[in-house]
């Protein structure tokens, strides 16, 4: 008497974690490297869900399904988990082959970023990378803590566990307010907390103007690239939802701005 369907959850679609370059030896591009090695994405999705109540695993910011998204794994590895051998190689680059100690923020109120944190600090244990979880209130999370650059600084918050809702499904959406450095400010209140990159904003900007829809598509491609490549952010999952509904109903769809049904507009057969 019911079926179901598994969709993208646009609430937090974006489980991530920002690797902030104003935190040393986070400065260094091979030290965040290592950071994206050393973490064990799987345990990434099981702190968060798993599979079916957490998303899939994410390569990259954008999911598969959003023109103009990253078809290429930038930091691949075997069954999705830590290359440790990939991670201590760029610890030995950096100037750190024994590893370094930082912190890593979450919400207190959001038991799966706490979750997250944890399986960041069981992880990068193992190649030397002590990290140790420090949990806020959501309340002041961005405002005094995690969003708020000199603070992040001084309290040496490495790693910022957030999860970003995207209004609409492309590029924009995805990624304009977690990836544009200019809405940082220096009094906090910001989502992005990591990205500072001149031809990110540049190319949002393009983006932002471009008629042109194959050439608007790539660019947010090779912003998603970027971002990648410099190692600022990693992509958690893909979060998705998993929704139940009576076979009898018809003109069932999901709102998109929600990422779930419509109750407006479902009838009764």
């Amino acid at each position: 008497i019911y079926t179901a369907q598994y969709t993208l959850s646009l609430h937090d679609a974006l489980p991530i974690s920002y690797i902030n370059p104003t935190v040393a030896p986070l400065d260094n591009k091979d030290c965040r490297i290592a950071v994206m090695y050393a973490m064990d994405r799987t345990a990434y999705q099981i702190a968060y869900g798993g599979q079916f109540a957490g998303g899939a695993i994410a390569h990259a910011l954008m999911p598969g399904l959003i023109p103009g998204a990253l078809k290429d794994d930038l930091y691949p590895r075997a069954d999705e988990k830590a290359d440790e051998a990939k991670a201590k190689e760029h610890l030995a680059k950096c100037g750190k082959p024994d590893g370094f100690e930082t912190n890593i923020s979450f919400r207190n109120e959001r038991p799966k970023e706490k979750a997250v944190a944890e399986a960041f600090q069981a992880a990068l244990g193992k190649v030397g990378i002590k990290v140790t979880p420090k949990g806020f209130s959501k309340k002041d999370y961005f405002s005094t803590y995690a969003g708020n650059p000199p603070y992040v600084k001084a309290n040496n918050l490495g790693l910022v566990v957030n999860g970003w809702g995207a209004d609409w499904n492309d590029g924009f959406g995805f990624l304009s307010q977690i990836t544009d450095s200019r809405v940082i400010r220096e009094t906090g209140g910001s989502s992005n907390t990591s990205v500072r990159i001149p031809e990110v904003d540049k190319w949002l900007d393009q983006a932002a103007v471009e008629l042109d829809t194959a050439k608007r598509e790539a660019l947010y491609g090779q912003i998603d690239k970027k971002i990648l490549e410099e190692a600022v952010i990693f992509p958690g999952l893909h979060a998705k939802s998993l929704l139940l509904r009576g076979k009898n109903l018809t003109n069932v769809f999901v709102n998109q701005a929600y990422g779930m049904y419509d109750y407006t507009a479902l009838g009764k057969a």
